[in-house]
């Protein structure tokens, strides 16, 4: 077992900085904890999403083999670099669960979903789990779920007595998303 290198630290850190920066909600944590400084609220949010991400909240507990790379991606999905995130994600996977990863960044890649932050919020709401801590079993059924959910709103109903359903499903994926573009744009 090797403990983080100073150079692996610091690279987590300056990622950790750039997420804390882009980070929508800051101001609304630095105001819901007045008790703490900035650099105090930055080190708190920083080990709570660590613990989120690989299970420790302090970098001198974390190991090069365990931990770097499942706390590297989630920061790299947290700046919104999902594809260093899915790269870093197959490294760190093990040689059963790396075939099925990569399975499901092709569907994810083929129908236009971000990786891995859909499956990932499937993974953590069917199996109470992160996609990096899933089995291989779990995995193989999240692709299946990937590649039948995007099939049944697409080419299935684009024909036939469906077709009305998927124009309405259609308009309605146009609001909701629509309706969160003018929701992100707002400044409170």
């Amino acid at each position: 077992m090797q403990y983080l290198s100073n150079k692996q630290k610091a690279v987590l850190c300056q990622l950790a900085r750039k997420a804390w920066d882009q980070w929508p909600e800051r101001e609304a944590f630095l105001d819901v904890n007045p008790d703490f400084s900035k650099s105090a609220a930055f080190e708190a949010w920083r080990r709570n999403e660590q613990l989120e991400a690989a299970g420790v909240a302090s970098l001198k507990s974390a190991t090069s083999e365990n931990h770097y790379l499942r706390i590297k991606a989630h920061w790299e999905d947290k700046l919104g670099h999902y594809e260093r995130a899915a790269k870093d994600l197959l490294k760190h996977a093990d040689e059963a669960c790396l075939q099925v990863l990569y399975k499901i960044y092709e569907s994810c890649a083929q129908r236009g979903l971000d990786y891995p932050g859909y499956p990932g919020a499937i993974c953590r709401r069917q199996y109470k789990c992160a996609l990096e801590e899933a089995s291989e079993k779990q995995l193989w059924s999240l692709c299946y779920t990937i590649r039948n959910r995007r099939t049944r709103s697409g080419a299935k109903y684009a024909k036939g007595k469906y077709a009305k359903k998927a124009a309405a499903s259609g308009q309605k994926a146009a609001v909701r998303k629509e309706a969160s573009v003018v929701q992100a744009n707002m400044p409170f």
